[in-house]
């Protein structure tokens, strides 16, 4: 017995493999311009990055290189989700010092057709940092930046980017981070 979409006479067969090839195409050619809005491969970079506390906590950090690297891995082709984080660990004289800066970030490309590699970002983020030894503390963090990114050669760029931070604890700071780094796409 035939099922409901396929015809019941001899002719039955030849509707079949009719639908097949069609429905390969179809497969193929989706396949295909799938392959050509693929997004850029994973994003992998590095950046140098300067701090402005404002108001009543204020201060400055420059911390070139960064010791803060950050992975993006493309969702489509505006969206990226980009985790960020650094670890440093000091020993010395029976004490050990520890500050770490873990964040989840989503990038939004404005421009399409860059596939994530070339053009203006929106990225907004949450985190958490601290210190352990003497004097602990961790504090969590909302930041939203604009950036700017722009192809160097091969699959080297260069991003761009300034942000606002808000410090959750700790007297409910705010900032302002500037950040120059350079990005490596796996493809």
């Amino acid at each position: 017995m035939a099922g409901r979409n396929y015809a019941q006479s001899t002719n039955g067969e030849v509707i079949l493999k009719y639908r097949i090839a069609l429905s390969l195409a179809a497969l193929a050619l989706s396949a295909g311009t799938a392959a050509a809005q693929k997004p850029a491969g994973v994003e992998l970079g590095v950046d140098a990055i300067a701090q402005i506390g404002l108001g009543d906590n204020s201060y400055s950090i420059f911390d070139i290189p960064s010791g803060l690297s950050r992975a993006g891995f493309p969702m489509n082709n505006r969206i990226s989700i980009e985790p960020r984080g650094s670890l440093y660990i000091s020993t010395g004289n029976g004490d050990t010092y520890t500050s770490y800066d873990l964040e989840l970030g989503a990038l939004y490309h404005l421009n399409v057709a860059a596939k994530q590699r070339q053009g203006v970002y929106v990225r907004p983020s949450l985190g958490i940092n601290g210190v352990t030894g003497e004097g602990s503390y961790n504090s969590v963090f909302g930041e939203v930046g604009v950036g700017y990114k722009k192809p160097l050669f091969g699959q080297l760029g260069t991003r761009y980017e300034a942000a606002f931070f808000h410090n959750f604890n700790n007297g409910s700071s705010n900032g302002l981070e500037f950040s120059a780094g350079l990005s490596w796409f796996t493809k």
